[in-house]
């Protein structure tokens, strides 16, 4: 496995060993593909996306580059939010097998309204705030028990 994490230096509301032991803590086929998660504030990377958002964007996975990039965080929470979040997706299009993906948009988004707001956009971004909640905030999940058992298993609890 080789993962670069670069930039979190540049700020002070999270230790870069945090960070790095954080996604650690993950199992290994959660992050293993990932070939870098970047920190960018001033969005150096932006060459590399071919797109414009709208609005407060906090982070992007950029899955033809295999890459995570961190752009905004305001606390530490946030910035494990973030971060879980991004890596969520990572889960979703690259570690879910096609039949977990399927399950996971026809029956579980369905059944159990999004998680968050953001998770009510698409079953995607429901996936990514449920996989970060799961991680960050598990309690907040609770209420939602098809998809909490569908993560759980994804770490074999």
């Amino acid at each position: 496995m080789e993962l670069l994490v670069s930039g979190f230096g540049l700020q002070k509301v999270v230790e870069v060993d945090d960070v790095v032991n954080r996604i650690l803590t993950l199992p290994t086929e959660h992050f293993d593909k990932i070939k870098v998660i970047k920190y960018d504030p001033k969005r150096q990377v932006s060459f590399l996306i071919r797109h414009q958002r709208v609005g407060r964007q906090l982070g992007e996975y950029l899955g033809s580059f295999n890459s995570i990039v961190v752009y905004d965080f305001k606390s530490r929470e946030e910035c494990f939010h973030v971060l879980m979040h991004e890596i969520g997706h990572h889960v979703y299009f690259r570690v879910l097998s096609s039949q977990q993906k399927k399950f996971w948009v026809t029956e579980l988004y369905r059944a159990e309204p999004g998680v968050t707001e953001l998770g009510k956009k698409n079953a995607c971004e429901d996936f990514a705030e449920a996989y970060a909640l799961f991680l960050n905030n598990p309690e907040s999940i609770r209420d939602k028990p098809l998809k909490n058992g569908f993560i759980a298993k994804l770490f074999k609890f």
